[in-house]
């Protein structure tokens, strides 16, 4: 796969960093820098030209178990509970379900959701993975349809090898967490077809 235009300039979506706030705890400023270094870092990276780069989903893929439905079932289980089923039986879609349950959390939770994240393992042999395409100069990209927080926060050190994550990010200025994606579909909160 050639890429003939920087992902960088895919992503100008993102180009008002300064208006998002991840919800690490930092204050506005830390966030806006923060947001502002990583996007330096993704206009570095993604002008380079590779001949393929890999791209993997998060929950269920690089951790072992589905950390986003666990997560929800711990912190908002009456809301989760009969969301789960509508989208399971198809009355509600994928975004539709992660938004309604994100929004049901006090924000104040969000450090103990993204502590609670570390519980999940990283499944066996994807550093052995990571190892592989870096000795082939293959990118490894996530789209997740969960919590950049939680991806990056479960990663630890190894975030350092990826090269691009694309997932909602969480706005905790408020009582209730909120989504905010710059990829959302109709029926995804990121719509990974369109990254």
């Amino acid at each position: 796969l050639h890429l003939e235009k920087s992902l960088a300039e895919r992503v100008s979506p993102l180009k008002k960093w300064e208006e998002v706030t991840f919800g690490f705890g930092l204050g506005e400023a830390e966030c806006k820098a923060y947001r502002k270094i990583n996007m330096d870092n993704i206009n570095q990276k993604q002008t380079e030209l590779y001949q393929s780069i890999v791209f993997c989903d998060f929950d269920g893929t690089i951790t072992e178990q589905e950390t986003l439905g666990r997560v929800f079932s711990k912190f908002a289980p009456d809301m989760w509970r009969p969301i789960g089923e509508d989208l399971t039986s198809g009355k509600i879609n994928v975004r539709e379900a992660v938004t309604k349950t994100i929004n049901s959390i006090d924000s104040s939770n969000y450090d103990d959701i993204l502590d609670y994240t570390l519980n999940f393992s990283i499944r066996p042999g994807f550093e052995a993975l990571l190892d592989f395409l870096e000795s082939r100069n293959v990118p490894m990209v996530i789209l997740s349809g969960g919590i950049r927080g939680m991806v990056e926060t479960r990663l630890g050190k190894l975030i350092n090898r990826m090269h691009s994550i694309f997932a909602a990010d969480i706005d905790t200025r408020g009582k209730y967490l909120r989504a905010n994606s710059a990829y959302e579909g109709k029926t995804e909160l990121v719509d990974k077809v369109r990254v």
